[in-house]
């Protein structure tokens, strides 16, 4: 091949016995399409990412500001965002639970946030002399949660088509 007396490194045809050998050598096979549900769960977490970051990028710009009327601008974006990450984190969760297998990749996760809850209440619980208050409850946790859900799937494999 390349490197040989009389052969030029770069012809298609040298080219084309290159990708040849490697085919025999390798005996790659093709990759089985990723299942709709799965593509559009990595398109709803994409949107999160995208929406997590521009909230970061908001508070930033948020600890910067000195005038009344953009902090109150900014304010207002941020809640926005959070409303739309609820959103996103619910139409995960949705998403998440209308697949029996995206549910039973999440289910590890789901364990986790459920003990998560339960020692956090149990904490509040006893801060607060034993009252029966509920633990509050933040709008971000749920993003949170389906955000973990979500990466638990998403780092499962992808061997099971959804």
């Amino acid at each position: 091949m390349p490197g040989r007396p009389g052969k030029l490194a770069k012809t298609d045809r040298v080219d084309a016995a290159m990708l040849a050998e490697m085919d025999r050598a390798l005996r790659l096979e093709p990759s089985p399409p990723r299942a709709p549900e799965r593509v559009r769960l990595a398109d709803l977490m994409a949107r999160r990412d995208d929406l997590s970051d521009m909230r970061r990028r908001e508070a930033n710009r948020l600890k910067q500001a000195r005038d009344a009327w953009v902090r109150k601008d900014i304010k207002t974006i941020l809640q926005a965002l959070e409303r739309r990450l609820v959103r996103v984190g619910a139409e995960i969760n949705a998403q998440i639970e209308a697949n029996e297998i995206l549910a039973r990749a999440a289910a590890p996760s789901r364990l986790w946030w459920a003990l998560r809850r339960m020692l956090a209440t149990a904490g509040y619980f006893a801060a607060n002399g034993g009252s029966g208050a509920a633990a509050p409850r933040c709008g971000a946790a749920s993003t949170w949660q389906a955000s973990s859900q979500a990466d638990t799937i998403r780092d499962s494999g992808h061997s099971e088509n959804a």
